[in-house]
């Protein structure tokens, strides 16, 4: 046999998942796993969490399930000689408790042609409750509206007739622009705003947030955006723009923003019916993304990461014409209003099923008259300040 002085384990500073920051998901890092043919005598373990996160979480050192050793809050030091046989596993494991404000919080700007005007909406991130105030009841009709910080500032921006619109928290008008052709669609990935053409077309409209200077992107082949008088969304996640043109479309367009390539997903569950209230991509407390969308007759969820639709009976019945009513309020959880009688849907992704409901807007709205042209801009914050570090060194035997 032969021995090997070896570093098992060194990550720094690192971000857990969604779910790991809210206390849902119990940190599991593995150290070392031999196999049948494999010992190791671990000499040192160093753990420690850093942020918000230390002061809920007791770490241990679990070797095939059992503790070998119970840290204090946040940290676990472990010197000596502890032997990992063959076929076993070395892990460091903490359930972190519930933190309810790991999210940060929420905020957004709803714009609506009607009497419903501008409504400003504050949220804990973390459930759907929503505090409410109209900022104007005058007409905002909107195709499509999100939110950025630029420096320390949340603004939110309105499309409409080819104008972006940029408002600030209490409602005022910072500064507009007109930039390209006809499209229906904006979205951002916090660095720039990325506003569609119209139909099938290759091109992409792109300001950059801190200065408004504008280049146009031409992606490598056509994706269809969001069109006239059917609405649908373009909307952003990590590094990709999510486009379909209709809610009866049986397909998602993928733009690479990196490549500007485009990736058609066809199916017949992409299909909602006439009309699209609109939709959005969020990411549940256990890290998982997907995009939702509600339709005249049905919505879906499509899992990013394993590239999978699922197509859900819940009919809004409404018939939007511009509008793109939805956005992330709270950890997986999304708001999409619609045009039936001034209503909204409410999706909770955390749930297995996903739980689905539609009816009132008024816990969202202080006027619920929002006609069928307008938009939702939301901006959900989350924590990163809980890390971790882990360091591991021993003997490996083979």
């Amino acid at each position: 046999m032969t021995e090997q002085v070896k570093v098992f384990k060194n990550v720094n500073t690192v971000t857990p998942s969604a779910g790991e920051l809210a206390g849902s998901t119990a940190l599991d890092i593995t150290i070392v796993t031999t196999t049948a043919s494999q010992r190791a005598v671990i000499k040192d373990v160093e753990f420690v969490v850093l942020g918000k996160g230390k002061s809920r979480s007791i770490p241990t050192l679990d070797l095939d399930g059992f503790s070998k050793e119970t840290g204090t809050a946040g940290s676990l030091s472990v010197t000596g000689n502890l032997i990992v046989g063959p076929s076993s596993t070395l892990k460091i494991k903490a359930n972190t408790t519930a933190d309810a404000g790991y999210a940060g919080g929420f905020t957004g700007m709803f714009f609506a042609e009607g009497s419903t005007g501008m409504q400003y909406l504050v949220g804990n991130g973390v459930t759907s409750s929503i505090t409410k105030t109209q900022r104007t009841g005058s007409n905002h009709a909107c195709d499509d509206a999100v939110a950025a910080t630029v420096g320390s500032t949340v603004y939110y921006y309105k499309l409409y007739n080819n104008l972006i619109t940029k408002y600030n928290a209490a409602g005022n008008s910072q500064h507009s622009w007109t930039y390209g052709s006809t499209g229906y669609g904006m979205c951002t990935d916090g660095t720039y705003i990325y506003r569609s053409a119209n139909g099938s077309t290759s091109t992409i409209y792109r300001t950059k947030l801190s200065d408004q200077s504008e280049t146009t992107l031409t992606t490598t082949t056509a994706y269809n955006a969001p069109g006239s008088n059917t609405g649908s969304i373009f909307v952003y996640h990590d590094g990709k723009i999510y486009s379909r043109d209709a809610g009866s479309s049986g397909y998602l367009d993928i733009i690479d923003i990196a490549t500007l390539g485009v990736v058609r997903k066809s199916s017949g569950s992409f299909s909602l019916g006439s009309y699209s209230d609109g939709g959005c991509v969020v990411t549940t407390t256990a890290g998982k993304s997907y995009v939702v969308e509600q339709g005249t007759n049905y919505w879906y969820y499509y899992d990013i990461a394993a590239d999978v639709v699922t197509r859900v009976t819940g009919a809004s019945n409404g018939s939007t014409e511009y509008a793109q009513g939805g956005t992330e309020i709270a950890a997986g959880i999304a708001l999409i209003f619609s045009e039936l009688s001034d209503q909204c849907s409410l999706i909770n992704m955390n749930t297995s099923p996903p739980t689905w409901s539609f009816g009132t807007s008024t816990p969202y709205v202080t006027t619920a008259n929002f006609g069928n042209r307008f938009g939702f801009a939301g901006n959900l914050k989350t924590n990163t300040e809980f890390t971790y570090s882990a360091f591991a060194t021993g003997i490996e035997i083979t």
